[in-house]
């Protein structure tokens, strides 16, 4: 999967270009708060528009491959990745917002994906259900 991100200088154009036999990708976006999850699924051939600012991400629903092409428009479009910048935060921050204190967060800050704009490993039910580890 894709961690959920928002370019803030440009709108995102996102086709599924190719995949292995049944496998498709799940797209959700937000636009602001209180707007609704928008849920899209790409077969082979089809296109998403995610507007500029809009927090989003995409999720390789199968265990095979998938190949998408995004182009975005600007020169500098930008890209924040909304969970993984969220634990630069001080503990207190983090903690208050998750309600969570002591070993509950040292177990969830031990374990958050470096940032980037590439992909990240499915949730160990997704990678148990693939036969990976």
């Amino acid at each position: 999967m894709l961690p959920p991100h928002h370019h803030p200088r440009a709108d995102n154009f996102v086709v599924l270009t190719a995949s292995n036999p049944n496998a498709s990708v799940d797209t959700y976006m937000i636009q602001e708060n209180d707007a609704p999850v928008i849920k899209q699924n790409l077969q082979p051939l089809q296109m998403t528009i995610f507007p500029r600012g809009s927090l989003h991400t995409m999720v390789n629903t199968g265990c095979g491959n998938v190949q998408l092409v995004s182009s975005l428009n600007a020169e500098n479009a930008g890209t924040l990745n909304a969970a993984n910048n969220f634990y630069r935060l001080n503990d207190q921050i983090i903690g208050t917002v998750l309600g969570a204190t002591g070993s509950q967060l040292n177990a969830t800050m031990n374990n958050i994906p470096a940032i980037g704009t590439g992909s990240n490993a499915g949730s160990a039910e997704c990678l148990s259900k693939c036969g990976l580890s």
